[in-house]
């Protein structure tokens, strides 16, 4: 009897001890909440899935453990706990309540130079209610946050370890600057780089400069780039203002263009007066035919006046309005011919009238 007891101490032990082994690393993993990211510099779907990608890459940790709770905001959850800052009470409290070891969140906000968006990741210790981890990444212009991108960004705050990247080139003197950093001349190989993604810039005399985002992850990395000579780009030659000729020159159309018209009315007036008294004096029974054939003369004298200044000014006007318009067409290049208008009133002279002719060229 005594023996059988032993043996069902003995495996009783051994259960006990394969439950232990098989129980403790989900016993010394610590969990982490994952809280909503904020930001409305980037559509909803990004947000979620950089929301998604860091709840993935806790699940898939082999040091963390995903607390799966309700999804709220950093806000709503402060606001729930009756917290205004997340200080060592607060912590506390948190920690008692939710169940958990961390708080993982991020939000998306304007980045220093105010142009561009940027990303930034939080890790803070409950227990010992410190920051324990900050990432901050450049989010992609286009804002199109893909999954990759979200899950290497995430990993980044989750692991300690650094990456490796590997920078070569073919073209000779070609140098190396990440995030603006001159590294040294490629090939080069740079050590400890922090998960994300980093600018990468390659330059050489002569050369066109090549520049891109470029992703650092756990297992090391190359970027290989081949350099093409630089294409010389012609120089534009600067665009001349159009000087004041063709300003004045309208001005100065359409100036004479309404004195021309407003004396060619003036003319036409007087033709009708004329007009009317050549007929007073035919319907007199006796008129003196010299007077008569005056007022005739002098009547197709005005009115040919007024047709010639009608005309011509109807003519100036028009030239002083189609200048104005050229002149608003914008600067001329350095080649092109000057902003000149050269215009002419020319007398007509009949034998019965005096005219104006009018001729400009711009």
């Amino acid at each position: 009897m005594m023996k059988q007891s032993s043996y069902l101490n003995s495996a009783l032990r051994i259960a006990l001890t394969t439950a232990a082994l098989a129980v403790s690393p989900m016993a010394m993993a610590q969990t982490v909440t994952v809280l909503s990211f904020d930001g409305d510099m980037v559509p909803v779907e990004s947000r979620s899935a950089f929301y998604g990608q860091l709840r993935a890459q806790i699940d898939f940790h082999g040091t963390y453990r995903l607390n799966d709770v309700p999804e709220q905001t950093f806000d709503d959850l402060m606001l729930s706990m009756g917290c205004l800052d997340l200080d060592s009470d607060c912590s506390a409290i948190i920690r008692d309540v939710i169940g958990s070891d961390y708080l993982a969140w991020g939000e998306f906000r304007p980045d220093q130079d105010g142009e561009g968006v940027e990303v930034a990741l939080f890790l803070w210790n409950l227990e010992t209610s410190v920051m324990e981890r900050e990432r901050v990444h450049p989010v992609p212009e286009s804002n199109d946050l893909t999954t990759q991108v979200a899950g290497l960004l995430s990993r980044s705050l989750l692991h300690d370890s650094s990456g490796q990247l590997t920078i070569a080139s073919e073209t000779p003197s070609a140098l190396v600057f990440v995030n603006g950093e001159l590294q040294g001349a490629a090939p080069i190989v740079l050590e400890n780089q922090p998960l994300g993604r980093v600018l990468v810039r390659i330059e050489a005399p002569g050369m066109a400069a090549r520049e891109e985002l470029v992703a650092v992850d756990l297992t090391p990395g190359t970027v290989e780039w081949e350099l093409v000579p630089a294409v010389a780009v012609r120089e534009q030659r600067e665009p001349r203002q159009r000087g004041p000729g063709l300003r004045i020159a309208s001005i100065t159309l359409l100036g004479a263009g309404a004195v021309a018209l407003g004396t060619g009315v003036a003319f036409g007036t007087s033709s009708v007066a004329t007009q009317n008294e050549f007929d007073d004096a035919l319907a007199q029974p006796v008129f003196d035919l010299s007077e008569v054939q005056s007022l005739q003369d002098r009547g197709e004298s005005q009115a040919g006046l007024a047709n010639i200044m009608i005309a011509s000014g109807s003519a100036l006007l028009v030239g002083g309005v189609v200048t104005m318009v050229v002149d608003s067409l914008g600067p001329r290049s350095a080649d092109e011919s000057s902003d000149t208008a050269v215009f002419r009133l020319t007398p007509s002279l009949g034998r019965r009238f005096t005219g104006v002719s009018a001729n400009w060229q711009f």
